[in-house]
């Protein structure tokens, strides 16, 4: 039997990411109208955010099906460093953290036993 608190992280991680990436591409364009240079900043670290977030979906939605821990553990590192690479805004310090305290407390799975 699968974890449910797994399933659950991973669904929130899931809807995380679609609604931030649309939240900051949408806040983009007013940081590029109003100071390009600060918007072309703003966009480098939005992507690296997306892409580090974006694997760690992967992998936990890995550990979850696989039943191996060390993919929710490494997905747990990739949260912690995506959420203090932008750390400047509030938003994915509120989300990322406790998310990252859950995967914390996910057991690994059994498996189910083997017939010989």
């Amino acid at each position: 039997m699968k974890s449910k608190l797994l399933l659950i992280t991973s669904i929130a991680l899931t809807l995380y990411l679609i609604i931030s990436t649309l939240v900051y591409i949408l806040s983009a364009d007013d940081f590029v109208a109003r100071a390009p240079v600060l918007g072309a900043i703003y966009l480098l670290f939005v992507i690296i955010h997306e892409g580090l977030v974006l694997l760690a979906v992967l992998l936990q939605w890995c550990g979850y099906f696989l039943m191996k821990k060390g993919f929710v553990i490494f997905a747990t590192l990739l949260l912690l460093v995506a959420a203090v690479e932008l750390g400047l805004l509030l938003y994915p310090l509120l989300f990322l953290i406790p998310l990252a305290i859950l995967n914390l407390f996910v057991r690994k799975p059994v498996a189910p036993p083997t017939v010989q």
